[in-house]
């Protein structure tokens, strides 16, 4: 049984048959008669367990295994102790088709992740410049706070208007583009696609979509997406550090998930987009948007929730200005704290959830802004430092 789980042949003929695979089987049939109905009973299961969307990465073996002796235990109470051991010899079978699809898919058909594991991993609060970091782990420094970076379809990058690097090209190459507190930057993919990356944001990515079924990328923090239409090659956000993606073909939207917060945020402003959201083991929530929708997913609840927006007003930060209305104090001086990278304290806790409305200029400089903020929410701004700030 494992044999064929680990053939790619033997996969690629059960989920795209075409007709060399089928020759192919027909050959292998041949010379072995005696797996016949062996190969068209997992084929059966196979693509029973694909339609359902059963299977996810293998970190759950003992979840599966749990779930697979409950079934027996129910069982044993009707059936004689001979029935029993078919049942138990059963479910173990179906046990390890899970687990070598599991494996299959997350070694094989999951054509990121090998590229993916093996970048570097810089933490953010580590570096104070915005970094570029190449597949073959080069780093390339960018000291400017709002940097332009651009994949030429011939392979070079032009950072800042400037060519600074080239790709390798290879096809599992990841790179990453790191955005520290004080800093933003724009990266425009190989496909065209512009992402607009906010402070405090970490992006992986491959350095072209040329080999791959879909334009998967990978956030950490806030971007806003404007994505180049491609029916043959999906494009997918995955959450770093969560079970969350957003798959979409050509649309602009605004997504929020920093991995030091409960909520991720989705903002559709046009085009269309479906939310995965994975549940267990077998299975994934699936939230459709449409534009003007924010979808909200706290961490610590399981239903997506979704309300109609001005999603202008979620992705102003692209422009240059933060709006907020009705928004508590705490939650406006958060994102003040990510974009330019100062400590700013409520010294009353009764003001942190203080509601306020108005529009900040964040081109401007912090003292400007904080003086602005100040007048709107009537408290005092006071500095004690270069970088720390208190509101009383």
């Amino acid at each position: 049984m494992k044999k064929y789980l680990n053939n790619s042949d033997f996969i690629n003929w059960v989920y795209h048959p075409n007709e060399e695979n089928s020759k192919w089987m027909e050959d292998f049939l041949l010379t072995h008669p005696e797996d016949e109905n062996l190969i068209h009973d997992l084929k059966k299961i196979l693509l029973a367990i694909d339609a359902e969307n059963k299977i996810n990465i293998p970190d759950y073996k003992e979840e599966v295994f749990a779930a697979i002796k409950a079934k027996v235990r129910e069982n044993s109470r009707k059936r004689d102790r001979q029935l029993l051991f078919t049942t138990i010899y059963k479910y173990a079978a179906i046990f390890i088709i899970l687990l070598g699809i599991a494996s299959f898919w997350f070694f094989s058909n999951s054509e990121l992740y090998s590229g993916y594991d093996d970048t570097k991993v810089v933490r953010l609060d580590t570096i104070s410049n915005t970094q570029l970091i190449l597949g073959n782990k080069d780093a390339v420094v960018i000291d400017s706070k709002d940097s332009k970076v651009q994949y030429k379809n011939d392979g070079n990058i032009v950072v800042d208007n400037k060519e600074t690097a080239k790709t390798s090209n290879q096809k599992d190459e990841f790179n990453q583009l790191l955005v520290p507190y004080g800093k933003r930057s724009k990266i425009v993919l190989e496909d065209n696609t512009i992402v607009y990356l906010n402070a405090g944001s970490k992006f992986i990515f491959p350095s072209n979509f040329s080999d791959k079924k879909n334009r998967t990328v990978f956030l950490e923090g806030e971007a806003y997406f404007e994505v180049t239409t491609n029916k043959l090659k999906p494009f997918v956000v995955k959450t770093i550090n969560d079970d969350y993606e957003i798959n979409v073909l050509g649309t602009k939207f605004n997504i929020t998930a920093y991995a030091s917060e409960n909520i991720i945020q989705t903002v559709l402003k046009e085009g269309s987009v479906k939310i995965l959201k994975k549940e267990n083991i077998f299975t994934t929530s699936e939230t459709f948007l449409k534009p003007g929708q924010l979808a909200h997913w706290n961490k610590k609840h399981d239903d997506i929730q979704l309300y109609d927006v001005d999603p202008d007003f979620y992705s102003a930060w692209t422009h240059g200005y933060l709006s907020f209305n009705r928004d508590p104090l705490n939650k406006i001086l958060k994102v003040l704290n990510r974009y330019y990278n100062v400590s700013i304290n409520i010294q009353d806790q009764t003001n942190r959830q203080k509601k306020v409305t108005g529009k900040l200029d964040l081109n401007d400089s912090l003292d400007t802004t904080l003086k602005n903020l100040a007048l709107t929410s009537m408290l005092k701004i006071k500095k004690l430092n270069k970088n720390e700030y208190i509101m009383e």
